[in-house]
């Protein structure tokens, strides 16, 4: 079975950087963030529309890679159980194995990242300042014990 891995962090917290660690081993990186790029929209100015393009394309990536035998790494944030639920079940019935990977690190260090990043642009750019960023945080459903997943620390 092709593995899947789904990235799964708040913003700033070091998913692209491990996503491109595992395309430098071989993995295909599917990226909603470039996704979303590509179809010209900034992670500020986005429709209904273009959300769902992008998912329709993401999920084409995935289905190829996985039909393909080559390992996969999804770079997305993945904010809810309910949204990795459905990526998992999405994987399972294209035939993949899904591994679900959380990028974490101290909230201060995303704050950080996150406020070095602020103006800039392109598919990764940022646009939260830090009072958005500490709600998304805050709000962030990371998985529980009942979830199987492996934490990677970034510092």
């Amino acid at each position: 079975m092709t593995t899947v891995v789904l990235l799964c962090g708040v913003a700033g917290a070091g998913k692209t950087t491990y996503a491109r660690a595992l395309e430098a081993d071989g993995y295909v990186r599917v990226s909603y963030d470039e996704e979303m790029w590509m179809l010209g929209y900034d992670s500020i100015h986005v429709t209904p529309e273009a959300l769902g393009e992008a998912d329709r394309r993401v999920r084409n990536r995935l289905r190829a890679a996985i039909a393909s035998g080559t390992p996969v790494v999804l770079d997305a944030s993945l904010s809810t159980r309910a949204v990795r639920d459905e990526l998992r079940a999405f994987v399972r019935d294209a035939g993949g194995e899904p591994v679900l990977v959380v990028v974490d690190a101290p909230l201060e260090a995303l704050v950080d990242r996150v406020g070095r990043r602020r103006g800039s642009t392109g598919p990764n750019a940022l646009h939260l300042d830090e009072s958005a960023l500490r709600r998304y945080h805050a709000a962030f459903e990371f998985p529980a014990d009942d979830e199987p997943h492996t934490r990677v620390e970034t510092g």
